[in-house]
């Protein structure tokens, strides 16, 4: 059964914090040289394939989540099951089925507060860390300058939600992880575990 309890609101001590943490992310992105610019996500082979996130399901732990990665939006031809936690499920799963919550989650907050600052969200990527763990990087653009900055996989997820965009998955790691659309048994079995924040591959 998918998580369906609302998230938290954020006090005012962690929206003047996110405020500030988007404020600096985008001050490096400003104040870094022109080789930020050969960061460009749309140029030459990319080594990724873009997926989008189909559903969440729970798994035999109270505190594990499984999110299913699809190739395509109505006829997928191939799934990548990702492991997340609690929190980030019931914030996928809201953003997923679009539903109205009184509370502002920090990923909002967030994702607000690039916009307001003159940033957007160009891309999220995923990849493989160390042992078989996952890593996310999320892509801010600002004055045509792109930054990547490491972020678990579950709030790479969720702003990619935020976003309206597609979640690039390293070719490798598809051609080595993803099967054919799964059964939910058969996807809680093959999930891959979820990297903690700030693992590099």
């Amino acid at each position: 059964m998918a998580p369906h309890r609302h998230p938290a609101a954020t006090g005012p001590r962690t929206r003047n914090g996110l405020m500030m943490l988007a404020g600096f992310l985008l001050v490096v992105v400003s104040a870094a040289g022109s080789w930020l610019a050969v960061a460009a996500v749309d140029g030459g082979d990319d080594p990724f394939e873009p997926m989008y996130i189909d559903a969440v399901l729970s798994t035999t732990s109270e505190e594990t989540f499984v999110v299913l990665l699809t190739d395509g939006m109505d006829h997928a031809t191939r799934t990548l099951p990702v492991y997340v936690d609690e929190r980030e499920a019931m914030v996928i799963f809201a953003l997923l089925n679009k539903s109205d919550s009184p509370c502002t989650t920090t990923h909002d907050l967030l994702f607000q507060s690039i916009g307001q600052l003159g940033g957007s969200l160009r891309e999220v990527r995923i990849t493989e860390a160390a042992h078989g763990a996952l890593h996310a990087t999320i892509a801010l653009e600002q004055s045509s300058r792109i930054a990547r900055i490491n972020a678990s996989v579950g709030d790479a997820l969720a702003l990619a939600l935020l976003a309206d965009i597609p979640v690039h998955v390293d070719r490798d790691l598809l051609d080595r992880s993803a099967h054919e659309p799964l059964s939910q048994e058969d996807a809680r079995r093959h999930a891959p575990q979820a990297s903690a924040p700030g693992v590099a591959r």
